[in-house]
């Protein structure tokens, strides 16, 4: 597995001991400031100058435009981190825009680069976009580079690090003074040579994935000795790149049209390239090519899409152990091609589809002969009528000693029939041929049926599987694993999983960000510093686990987004089979604390560390870190949100965006006159609620006024008080959805925590939109609302000053009258059914206490 390879390489790297530090550069910041949060630094030149080496610290450059003139050299083992790729710009007009020139390929300088876009402009000063040579560690993340004259992204002397979520555009645009400024080795055939989107060279344990490149005028990638570097030794060793969308769109750039990948005059050491688009030719020709070294690149899963680039070549190669499956050629001149060189040795070329490719010329074309390989189980389909009299499969005679073609289907499918020119192979057998002449031994004929009116690679797969099923050999490595009696021929087994191709997703430069409250599990969040994903302990969320915290810097940072301020509770869930160790917790790239993480006793054994901050509404980053100080050497599963509810004092009102919205209840703002930061809507299916948590200070009945907007005819939803159900409000129309209107209920509450809840129930029409509830303490001129004290009436005594109560009385505890003022006048318990004897003309209040708790105000006139 590469990337624990990796890993394991940048664990040992270890930072500086002093304690890193975070910096802020900003567009309302001043260089004469000391680059804190509250006080920053205006460019990223200043910033830059001014931070210490090998220490991890991190730079955070804010959202906006940094117009910047000179080359922005990144210290070795500094941190820099934009806002996102989005709304972090940089436009620089030096001829290097941004670079990171390490001290070797080994070493401390392990550093983690990410969210922000390079532009140069198209200044024709501006060369190079973002060059990365001779260093170590490097985590390069959801960057935008574009618009620069030569070359966007350079890697050259990179070792341990992973490159990821990169987008370059028009960034290579090619110098007609090539051979000049690259020196007299240039051959001559090659100086209209171009320079390339992301240049590669010298890269030892590398993961190049979820790369974009648009271009016009260039190559995308490009890995040269002659055309980039100018030396005669460079190399890709234990190299893997996948995910990329590389698309080129014209071709007059080279003898040969542009290149989507080129791989010219160097040595490749275990490269893998993978689930991958091209839109053009991917070269790969090795260094001291007239003199074979044992070398090994292979690709897998691909995409060459090469319809809209013309007669240009899938793949051109000429090189040992070169290995090719399960990729889908679609268009092009010559799929496969073997330029006329010296013969190779070790070739492998098996479950691939071969289709609509141009020609007239053969769509495997091995002019320079093989000393050794197999072609086998793929498919060829040619429908274009430019294949009528041309060869299918050619080889030139007298170098093909020791090829063998097997298990493959060969389809013509136009009018006229065309030859299958072997040459001088060593084993042609079990190959099915429709429309074009047998050849070789226990040959097939037949129709195999295919759907070629299907999309994708299901128009290859036979409809009637007769032809094909069960008909070849066992090749070792590459149809031992068949269904059925033997395997069959052509690019797929049937009753098997059908073989995907080109990149998994769309490539865009930005990160998952996690709704809050929930589980975000580690291993989807980003990842640096050599941390990585990990399944070899049971019991893990999810599909893995972050482990390999043993390098300062390495990290795992969690993107989370929370639909209002609040505090939450926070679990982090670990394993640490050591003793004692700890994290550094950072929340948006201010340090928090140190998280101590005790044992656990086994690595198979999961615990939990329990935390609680505030975060604002809207997006937050929390980084778990290794520092140092730290102990590290723990594995991360998830963090899980629990989102501590917001008890709010009354009297007061209270946003509804800001209650608890629960079972689909949700914020919007597409009405006008709300108030606050939005409204809660959806409110048209059963179920949803609006929860406030509201503290009162004594018991007592309050009015809650809902503020809300119908435009429907009347509506209504349930009010729940501490989870019992009091009634149903009705809710009349305000005439449209930007016209609020109110409707007041009288609740009584307990002393503390109540909660207070507006639900669409059964029986109830919904349909309306939550402004807000304002509530102030009640004051009422009945009882018969109150459940509790129904059948309690107060009413003038005639035969005295005073009033009377009726009804339940012995649910009473006792009646307080008060005047306006609030000061107590007289108190009457439970046996005296009398009460406000004496009292003057005038207005007064009457609190009657029930035994449970609750009460009721009354409003009493006194004539």
């Amino acid at each position: 597995n590469m990337k624990k390879i990796i890993i394991s390489i940048v664990s040992l790297c270890t930072f500086l001991s002093a304690q890193s530090a975070s910096y802020y550069v900003s567009t309302t910041g001043n260089d004469a400031n000391n680059g804190s949060q509250v006080s920053p630094w205006r460019t990223i030149s200043k910033a830059l100058s001014s931070i210490a080496a090998n220490q991890g610290h991190v730079l955070n450059i804010g959202a906006g435009t940094f117009v910047e003139t000179n080359v922005l050299a990144i210290p070795s083992g500094v941190n820099v981190v934009g806002a996102t790729s989005a709304t972090t710009i940089i436009e620089n007009s030096a001829s290097t825009a941004m670079q990171v020139m390490g001290s070797g390929m080994t070493g401390a300088n392990v550093q983690s680069i990410s969210n922000f876009t390079l532009d140069g402009k198209n200044n024709a000063n501006c060369k190079w976009g973002f060059n990365i040579e001779n260093t170590n560690g490097i985590n390069l993340k959801n960057v935008t580079i574009k618009n620069f004259d030569e070359m966007g992204l350079r890697l050259h002397g990179l070792a341990n690090s992973e490159i990821q979520f990169i987008k370059i555009s028009e960034s290579a645009k090619g110098f007609p003074d090539n051979a000049v400024r690259e020196g007299a080795n240039v051959p001559s055939w090659a100086i209209i040579g171009c320079s390339g989107d992301l240049g590669l060279g010298n890269l030892d344990k590398v993961i190049i994935h979820d790369i974009e490149v648009n271009e016009s005028q260039a190559y995308a990638v490009k890995v040269s000795t002659y055309k980039i570097w100018g030396n005669s030794s460079v190399y890709m060793k234990d190299v893997e790149m996948y995910n990329m969308n590389l698309q080129v769109t014209s071709g007059d750039c080279s003898i040969w049209g542009k290149l989507c990948f080129e791989l010219y005059d160097i040595d490749n050491f275990n490269v893998k390239v993978h689930h991958s688009r091209f839109t053009s030719v991917a070269s790969i020709i090795p260094a001291n090519q007239f003199n074979f070294p044992n070398k090994g690149i292979e690709f897998y899963n691909n995409h060459f899409d090469i319809h809209k680039s013309g007669n240009n070549y899938s793949v051109e190669y000429e090189h040992d152990n070169l290995v090719m499956h399960h990729n889908y050629f679609e268009g092009g001149l010559y799929p496969l091609a073997l330029v006329p060189r010296s013969p190779v040795k070790g070739m492998l070329v098996h479950h691939n589809v071969f289709y609509d490719n141009n020609g007239p010329s053969a769509p495997v074309n091995i002019e320079s002969g093989v000393e050794s390989g197999t072609f086998a189980n793929n498919t060829i389909v040619l429908t274009n009528s430019m294949w009528d009299n041309f060869t299918v499969f050619n080889l030139k005679p007298g170098y093909n000693s020791n090829l063998r073609v097997v298990n493959n289907v060969f389809v013509k499918n136009t009018t006229k029939a065309s030859t299958f020119n072997n040459g001088n192979i060593g084993t042609v057998e079990y190959n099915l041929f429709q429309g074009l002449g047998t050849n070789g031994s226990n040959a097939f004929t037949g129709d195999p049926q295919l759907n070629l009116s299907a999309a994708g690679l299901q128009r290859f797969m036979p409809v009637n599987a007769a032809t094909v099923e069960n008909r070849g050999v066992v090749i070792a490595g590459i149809t031992d694993g068949f269904s059925g009696s033997a395997p069959d021929l052509g690019a797929f087994e049937l009753g098997q999983a059908q073989w995907a191709y080109g990149p998994s997703s769309n490539i865009v430069p930005s990160e998952t960000i996690f709704q809050i409250p929930g589980i975000v599990e580690a291993e989807q969040t980003t990842l640096s510093g050599g941390v990585g994903k990990n399944t070899d302990h049971p019991a893990y969320t999810g599909t893995g686990f972050v482990d390999n915290f043993s390098a300062v810097s390495a990290k795992v940072l969690f993107k989370v987004n929370a639909t209002s301020s609040a505090t939450f509770s926070v679990s982090f869930r670990y394993a640490n089979a050591n003793a004692t160790s700890s994290l550094s917790l950072y929340i948006n790239n201010v340090k928090l604390k140190n998280v101590s993480l005790p044992t656990s006793g086994s690595w198979d054994v999961w615990v939990s560390k329990l935390d609680t901050f505030s975060l604002q509404s809207g997006n937050s980053t929390i980084e778990y870190r290794y520092e140092g100080g730290n102990g590290g050497y723990v594995n991360v599963d998830h963090i899980a949100f629990e989102k501590i509810p917001t008890v709010f004092v009354i009297p007061a009102t209270i946003e509804a965006e800001n209650a608890e919205l629960l079972n689909g209840a949700g914020i919007n703002t597409d009405h006008t006159g709300f108030s606050g930061t939005g409204f809660v809507d959806k409110y048209n299916a059963g179920g949803p609620r609006t929860l406030f948590r509201v503290n009162a200070a004594n018991p007592g009945n309050f009015d809650f006024k809902l503020f809300f907007a119908n435009a429907n005819a009347q509506s209504s939803l349930s009010i729940y008080v501490n989870s019992t159900k009091l009634k149903q409000t009705m809710l009349p129309t305000s005439g449209s959805w930007d016209a609020w209107t109110s409707k007041t209920e009288t609740i009584a509450l307990k002393k503390g925590v109540n909660t207070v809840e507006y639900v669409f129930d059964a029986g109830d029409a919904g349909n309306v939109n939550l402004d807000k509830i304002s509530v102030t303490t009640s004051v009422a001129t009945s009882l018969e609302s109150l459940q509790e004290l129904q059948q309690i009436e107060a009413y003038p005594n005639p035969s005295n000053a005073g009033f009377m109560l009726s009804g339940a009385l012995e649910n009473i505890f006792y009646v307080s009258v008060t005047n306006t003022q609030g000061l107590e006048l007289d108190r009457v318990l439970l046996f005296d059914k009398e009460f406000g004897t004496g009292l003057s003309s005038g207005l007064y209040f009457a609190t009657v206490q029930h035994k449970n708790g609750t009460s009721k105000t009354i409003k009493l006139i006194k004539k």
